[in-house]
């Protein structure tokens, strides 16, 4: 299924050409694993954003190219797990724009938000089960304050977990009812 590609030299490992293995996941998987798959690509650094940009373009005539431009397009390396990579995907696919790892302080406080909702102060925070297993209810305890102090500063907090991944009009609803308007059609 996958075409014979270059290789690369990367810390001594030999590789298989980065941008080339984005750009067939793009075309042969769903768009949420593709995106995983480009978002570890670019934090890794192994490629850059433009090398992904000016691959998908030169696929141009080719089936599937808009998947392939999609998934470069959106591609962002501070995704730092595939949680939130799917979370910006369904936020991009109901026409919200957002930025990713989003820093706010206020007084002591410092955080970056999983993901902001552009022109707003509605943040998106993925929460994995990872996330609680080691150090449990002080970490629970943790996002707790962490929200109040957001919330105190004028930020809605919205938390989501994998299973609510499945139901697309009830994030948009969230999102809505937060105070967010989409800037483009789903």
């Amino acid at each position: 299924v996958m075409p014979a590609r270059a290789s690369v030299l990367h810390d001594g490992r030999l590789l298989s050409d980065p941008v080339g293995m984005v750009l067939d996941c793009a075309r042969l998987s769903p768009s949420p694993q593709a995106l995983v798959v480009a978002d570890g690509i670019l934090a890794q650094e192994l490629c850059s954003h433009d090398d992904l940009l000016i691959g998908a373009e030169r696929m141009r005539g080719r089936p599937r190219v808009g998947r392939m431009r999609f998934v470069a397009r959106h591609a962002d390396p501070l995704a730092e797990s595939p949680g939130e990579t799917w979370m910006r995907l369904l936020a991009i696919q109901l026409g919200y724009e957002v930025i990713s790892q989003f820093y706010v302080k206020s007084g002591e406080r410092e955080a970056f938000l999983d993901l902001l909702i552009a022109g707003t102060r509605i943040a998106l925070e993925f929460d994995g089960i990872i996330k609680y297993k080691k150090r449990g209810l002080a970490k629970v305890i943790q996002q707790q304050l962490r929200d109040s102090d957001l919330q105190a500063i004028g930020y809605r907090v919205l938390h989501l977990i994998w299973y609510q991944f499945t139901n697309m009009e009830q994030l948009d609803k969230r999102l809505r009812y937060a105070g967010a308007v989409p800037v483009r059609p789903r």
